[in-house]
């Protein structure tokens, strides 16, 4: 799997997330309002390239999207972000 909500992230997520994802995991789980989203992990790309598996999890999922709403896409590396940069 390579796609997970948000308040699912898998333990130990900062390295396949990024720091944005993480950080938006943690507070949801400190019962924050966050407003609902999904990450796509790391090891889902290879050379900038998303994997078929990949593919197909992001289509099943954009396919039971609604139509009725606007959506955010945010595009980031697993390296932005830090404590020294902000991108």
């Amino acid at each position: 799997m390579y796609i997970y909500k948000l308040s699912k992230l898998p333990h130990n997520q900062k390295l396949h997330f990024g720091g944005k994802a993480t950080s938006l995991h943690t507070l949801i789980q400190h019962h924050l309002q966050v407003p609902f989203g999904y990450a796509i992990a790391a090891e889902a790309f290879s050379e900038g390239i998303l994997c078929e598996e990949a593919k197909e999890e992001l289509d099943a999922l954009i396919r039971q999207l609604s139509r009725k709403y606007t959506y955010a896409v945010r595009s980031s590396a697993v390296g932005e972000d830090g404590y020294e940069d902000s991108f």
